[in-house]
């Protein structure tokens, strides 16, 4: 019999809010860097954007921990809801036109 270590209640809660902390500074930086004007502010707040983004990334192991902690399938597996399913594919098609779009000369940048 496997004994599965238990996490502590406020470690989800503090992944969570660590998440949404930077999903809200890569949105801000985001949005931020487009409309700065001069080079040296922009790569900046590039720099700050591409850090949160790593965040993003590092905390995936622990955000799966959670997910698995709360699998809501009769067999122990969860799916994606269609909002989140519908916000990725429509991030992915907005990735591909703007670089579609940047190559084709339409963007500068």
């Amino acid at each position: 019999m496997a004994v599965t270590p238990a996490l502590p209640r406020c470690a989800g809660r503090r992944t969570n809010l660590a998440l949404l902390g930077l999903l809200l500074l890569a949105f801000a930086t985001g949005v931020l860097a487009y409309r700065l004007g001069t080079p040296t502010a922009a790569a900046v707040v590039v720099a700050i954007h591409d850090a949160a983004g790593l965040g993003l990334l590092l905390l995936v192991p622990w955000k799966a921990v959670i997910v698995r902690r709360r699998a809501g399938g009769p067999d122990g597996t969860a799916t994606l809801s269609p909002a989140v399913t519908a916000t990725l594919i429509d991030s992915y098609v907005d990735r591909r036109a703007a670089i579609l779009a940047h190559e084709a000369g339409l963007l500068e940048g």
